[in-house]
């Protein structure tokens, strides 16, 4: 993709999203006294509706447990994430209000039919007791590109981070969920894992990472950061902090739109 058709592409979905959040004029003008409260409880929320990061993730059990802790929460969980947005502005509101209803549109396509609920129920038994603790290594892995992201001082850096940590994210768990996942509930299920993750970032790595489409034009372009992201899965540790906090912290790079 250019110059000119990424700009476009930028311009489009951020007017979108900047209309999505602005469907109440009142909304869009003030902000709640409680955004503190609320992303204290966003924090928790967004580890749960991004389930395999969650380190408290244990499995579902059965299907009515799927359905009972996870899609009958679908209206409970949207309440912070669409007062959260208020508490936001400029382009950091449109970055927020892009991924989150991303996260939104993943729990509801999952939840939406009993088809898409076996579906997911039967991937999901590839977390067992035996394998519980590969998958929350890989969800450490997981924070800790975000940590690594948190920790950069200059947006310049966190595209090319962002861009380059989630092809070597990919590279990294793929080959384990294959391990330990194809034995267990079929070939598919890698995949189907690693879309969820995809999709979150989707519209962002679509609209952003032009420069870099591959891990190799990574390790060509960005071999500094990209090595600096696989040392940071390799020495991954356990960690609770929520990867929503780590998100605003990245966020606060982006007061504006960044040229691209």
């Amino acid at each position: 993709m250019d110059f000119t058709v990424r700009s476009f592409c930028l311009v489009v979905v951020i007017f979108l999203a900047c209309y999505m959040t602005t469907s109440d004029a009142a909304e869009s003008r003030t902000q709640p006294s409680d955004c503190d409260k609320v992303k204290d409880e966003l924090s928790i929320v967004v580890d749960k509706m991004l389930v395999l990061i969650d380190p408290d993730f244990k499995g579902f059990p059965t299907k009515q447990h799927l359905q009972r802790e996870y899609c009958s929460k679908i209206d409970q969980w949207n309440q912070p994430i669409k007062k959260y947005r208020r508490c936001l502005k400029g382009f950091q509101r449109s970055l927020y209000v892009i991924i989150a209803n991303r996260i939104r549109k993943i729990q509801k396509d999952i939840c939406s039919t009993d088809e898409k609920i076996d579906e997911a129920y039967n991937h999901a038994k590839c977390v067992t007791n035996d394998t519980l603790p590969v998958i929350k290594h890989l969800a450490y892995q997981v924070r800790s590109l975000f940590t690594t992201l948190s920790a950069m001082e200059s947006r310049d850096d966190i595209i090319p981070g962002l861009c380059c940590g989630m092809h070597s994210l990919i590279d990294v768990i793929r080959p384990k969920l294959h391990e330990i996942c194809t034995p267990r509930t079929g070939p598919k299920t890698p995949d189907y894992l690693i879309g969820l993750v995809n999709q979150v970032f989707s519209d962002v790595l679509d609209i952003m990472c032009g420069r870099y489409p591959s891990l190799e034009k990574c390790k060509e372009l960005q071999p500094e950061v990209t090595k600096k992201i696989y040392n940071a899965f390799a020495t991954a540790k356990p960690s609770k902090t929520p990867i929503f906090d780590r998100f605003l912290m990245i966020m606060s790079q982006f007061d504006e739109a960044p040229d691209l």
